[in-house]
């Protein structure tokens, strides 16, 4: 690699190749210019003899026969070729160029091509005269006798071996120049007159990151910063005004990525033979480097500046020989002075000092000099303005190779408020620890290694200890394996300065947990090294309670308010088809096989009606009701709900026997105990996922067989078993899995209460729980419950003597399946049905003509108007007019609010003709329907 080049060295020598290059270029005009002129002297005519031109002509010319035999030759080719007077003549070509055939043979070839052609050419020639190699421009014509008949070849020749010499010289002095040119690890361009860039050396390309091919394309003003772009103009203005061939100014660039490139530019201006520019030669040079260590050094500055000011630390350096001393700008804050306003010198440094500290200040500073190498001294000082400051200040000694001291440097700290805070704090110790004592929050403070040091009387009591037995144990020591672990990675946040609240979890004395707010903070000494903590202890296993059993309350909340919309959405699909239904069996003969079909049918969605029922009730906590239950249909209807929400990984197999059996029992609770015990034994399999079977069998147990103190009796039962392959349950954990708040689970994944609910439930209906587990090999629950011989209640749905009418009903509902329904059931009864599609519709034909209808039929949820607010409306326009509300779920309005604001009659879907043929007789009549 060459060595670098400093930006002066590279121009030089740029600037002597440019001028060697324009002297060649001026002799190579020049012989141009000779040669030419010569050329057209001698073959112009100028009225003398032709001999005497020939012979006067400093061209070489020549003659030559068909056979190439040289008949006639100038005097300057016989001087050319130092031939005497006539030596040449009827010799050859290879008899001029013995020992160069290859020329001769060149030559040969070229007048046989003008003999060919017959007319004359101008041809490049290379001869050999005196050993040397010479270039000719040759003009070569035939010449014809009187006939026009060619009869020999004629030629002059101008020689231009200089001229081709100049040319060589040229190229060799362009190809320096570029090797310079591209080597130079400085960037270089040259620029036209217009700005526009005509050649970039490989250091631009790499410097503005840009190709070469695409700085080619450009002009100087697309690469220039634009807020640098109208200086740099102006320098070339001025350089050109003032004749400055040359000059150099610090700019930026934009590289290709968008980024700022900060350069040392230096241009060149190359001028021609008028003193024109011709070119500019540009030259960049990279200081990005510079600029980066230039802002980092300015930002470091400004930091320590920032540091001192906020610390109140100042710096300075005191040189003992020469007593030069030089403060930092927080010095001279802390001795009252504007920064730079007075000059440093240690005569006013010790004016500033205390009287009464001014005698230790003054030894101090002796015995560092003397051979104390530092010193740590804290004394007063009054500032400029008369105010009392307390500083700390400390020095160090630098000595020269002989050991003699040349320069004290250190720090002063203005300590005035941490003192004050100091004392301050001494006089409240004792008025904090009486307050500590009095707090009924709990106080604990442990030192470094995690040990009692202090508590107060409220958190003994809360762990169930005294203060005495407390003291100097380890704070471990009162938490189980996994609080020791969470209270080891908090530690670490101390002592790490950081001060946060969290919630935590000790053992008391008695083995009970105990939950608690605590909020933390760190301890350290006036070092900042970390001594211990100290922590404010609340006691919230209460709340904890209430929050659990809120938070309950809250989800339970959300499945009513999602089981009511699902509810709404089943009931009217229910509705169409028992609807549907019940208008087929009424023209259905009762010989018909598709009756008993239809009439299984609509039994079927009254079933699914109930299990809606079922869900809401269950969802919104309302009270429940004990009647004979057959268990097999509800386990079946259950299982397909828990496909709902049980991952896909989780087989689930139902296996039931006698399915006439029978417990008396609230179905809902069932239901919640079922859909508890599988949501268990999903969490058991989720993450490799397994079976899940629900089993129903019967059995008969004795007093052996019953647990004790459950108050179970002996008799026949139904064994509800829930089982599955996941991962069983600890033994330690086994004896509490019932007891309210107790779970396993991560936050996110329940409370749980819900093994605490199930046994609730099955003790309250007389039966009781027993569990299978082994880790690792999953968990099998058996739910004991009397079993009963009491049918189950069966609804009797009337489908004859209907009670009937012929007054006028509007029927409002935005469904068009039910619309339709409703229509064909009202019609069937015998009444007149106009029928709207939503309440903005009905409310308009209402309107048009309140009294043309008797009864007014709506669903309660409908867009843009609902039944509450249509009925509203209509009861404003005719208060006398009977409205009847239906629904299959809404909490917009209750059957309560409906009587209150003058509603005759609320049912709920999905309607069964027999219940509208009744409520709707019942209103018309004047009965309360609600």
């Amino acid at each position: 690699m060459s060595k670098s080049r400093s930006p002066s060295e590279l121009e030089k020598q740029v600037l002597d190749l440019e001028k060697e290059n324009r002297s060649l270029r001026e002799e190579l005009s020049a012989l141009r210019q000779r040669n030419d002129s010569v050329d057209k002297k001698n073959l112009e005519p100028s009225g003398v003899s032709l001999d005497v031109w020939m012979r006067n002509l400093p061209s070489v010319a020549f003659a030559k026969d068909l056979d190439g035999s040289i008949t006639y030759v100038n005097p300057a080719f016989e001087q050319l070729f130092g031939l005497e007077p006539g030596e040449i003549l009827g010799k050859t070509d290879f008899d001029l160029y013995a020992g160069f055939p290859e020329t001769a043979e060149s030559m040969r070839a070229n007048d046989r091509k003008v003999l060919k052609e017959g007319r004359p050419l101008t041809l490049a020639e290379t001869a050999v005269a005196d050993g040397q190699e010479r270039h000719f421009v040759s003009v070569k014509f035939p010449v014809r006798d009187g006939e026009g008949k060619i009869v020999s070849v004629a030629g002059i020749a101008t020689e231009i071996t200089d001229l081709r010499a100049t040319e060589k010289a040229l190229q060799e002095s362009e190809q320096r120049f570029r090797s310079a040119f591209e080597a130079s690890e400085i960037g270089m361009a040259i620029v036209g007159r217009d700005g526009r860039l005509l050649a970039v050396n490989p250091a631009v390309t790499r410097i503005l990151g840009y190709s070469e091919q695409e700085l080619l394309c450009r002009f100087v003003t697309d690469i220039v910063h634009p807020e640098d772009l109208r200086e740099s103009l102006e320098n070339h203005e001025m350089a050109l005004a003032a004749g400055r061939p040359s000059y150099s100014h610090e700019k930026r660039y934009l590289h290709k990525d968008g980024s700022v490139v900060w350069g040392i530019l230096t241009v060149s201006l190359l001028y021609d033979q008028e003193g024109n520019v011709i070119y500019v030669l540009a030259q960049l040079q990279d200081v990005r480097a510079r600029k980066l260590a230039e802002e980092a050094l300015r930002k470091s500055e400004r930091l320590m500046q920032d540091a001192e000011r906020i610390a109140h630390v100042g710096s300075y350096s005191r040189d003992l020989r020469t007593e030069q001393l030089e403060w930092s700008d927080e010095v001279y804050r802390i001795f009252g002075h504007e920064p730079r306003a007075v000059k440093p010198t240690f005569d006013l440094v010790s004016r500033h000092i205390h009287p009464d500290d001014a005698q230790r200040f003054q030894e101090a500073n002796e015995a560092l000099i003397s051979g104390k190498e530092a010193y740590d001294l804290e004394y007063r000082i009054v500032r400029a303005d008369g105010q009392e400051r307390i500083v700390r200040s400390r020095a160090r000694l630098e000595r020269d190779a002989s050991g003699r001291p040349v320069r004290m440097f250190g720090s002063v700290h203005d300590i005035t408020e941490r003192r004050r805070d100091e004392e301050a704090l001494k006089r409240s110790e004792k008025r904090y620890r009486e307050l500590l004592e009095a707090l009924q929050e709990g106080i604990w403070v442990i030192d470094a290694e995690a040990k009692t040091t202090y508590v107060n009387d409220p958190m003994a009591r809360m762990l169930g200890y005294t203060v005495e037995e407390m003291q100097g144990r380890a704070l471990f020591s009162f938490m189980d394996d996994r609080g020791v672990q969470i209270a080891q990675e908090n530690l670490q946040r101390r002592k790490e300065g950081i001060q946060e609240q969290h919630e935590f979890e000790f053992l008391r004395k008695d083995g009970e947990r105990l939950h608690t707010l605590i909020e933390t903070s760190p301890l350290t000494d006036e070092e900042g090294i970390y001594t211990g903590a100290i922590a404010g202890v609340v006691d919230i296993t209460r709340r904890k309670m209430l929050e659990s059993q809120l938070l309950q309350t809250h989800k339970m909340e959300a499945v009513g308010t999602m089981a009511g919309g699902i509810a709404h959405d089943i009931n009217n699909i229910l509705g169409i088809i028992v609807g549907n239904t019940e208008l087929a069996i009424g023209d259905i003969p009762d010989w018909s096989p598709a009756l008993e079909n239809l009439e299984e049918i609509r039994d079927a969605c009254l079933r699914a009606r109930d299990v809606v029922k079922q869900i809401l009730a269950f969802s919104r906590q309302t009270e429940h009701t004990v009647k004979p239950v057959r268990l097999v249909p509800l386990i079946r209807e259950s299982s397909k709900l828990l496909r709902s929400f049980i991952p896909s990984t989780v087989e689930i197999q139902v296996e039931t026997s006698g399915d006439g059996e029978t417990v008396r029992a609230d179905p809902t609770q069932i239901h919640q105990v079922l859909l508890n015990l599988c949501a268990n034994a999903s969490h058991a399999m989720e993450d490799r996922g397994g079976t899940l079977e629900i089993r129903l069998d019967s059995e008969v147990l004795g007093e052996a067989d019953l647990p004790q103190r459950e108050g179970c009796l002996p008799g026949p039962y139904l064994r509800l078993s829930v089982r599955d392959t996941g991962v069983g349950i600890d033994a330690l954990i086994l004896p509490r899995i019932f007891d309210p708040y107790f779970t396993t689970k991560a936050a996110e994944k329940g409370t749980g209460m819900g093994l605490a609910v199930v046994h609730g439930i099955v003790k309250k209906h007389g039966g009781f729980i027993r569990v299978e587990t082994e880790p690792g090999e999953g968990s099998v629950f058996h739910v004991f419950l009397p079993r009963v011989e009491d049918a189950p209640e069966h609804e009797a749905t009337p489908t004859e003597n209907l009670p009937r009418g012929t007054e006028r009903v509007l029927f409002v509902d935005d469904e068009e399946g039910l619309r339709k329904l409703g229509g064909k059931i009202l019609g069937r009864l015998g009444y007149q049905v106009e029928i709207a599609s939503g309440g903005v519709e009905a409310l308009e034909t209402f309107k048009a003509d309140p009294g043309r209808f008797d009864l007014i039929l709506s669903d309660v949820t409908m867009p843009h108007l609902t039944g509450k607010d249509l009925a509203v409306e209509v009861l404003n326009i005719r208060p006398d007019i009977p409205v009847i509300l239906c629904t299959g779920f809404s909490e917009m309005i209750t059957p309560e609010e409906a009587h209150a604001m003058g509603v005759k009659g609320y049912v709920l879907k999905p309607l069964i003709v027999a219940e509208i043929a009744e409520t709707l007789r019942r209103v018309l009549d004047g009965e309360k329907a609600l």
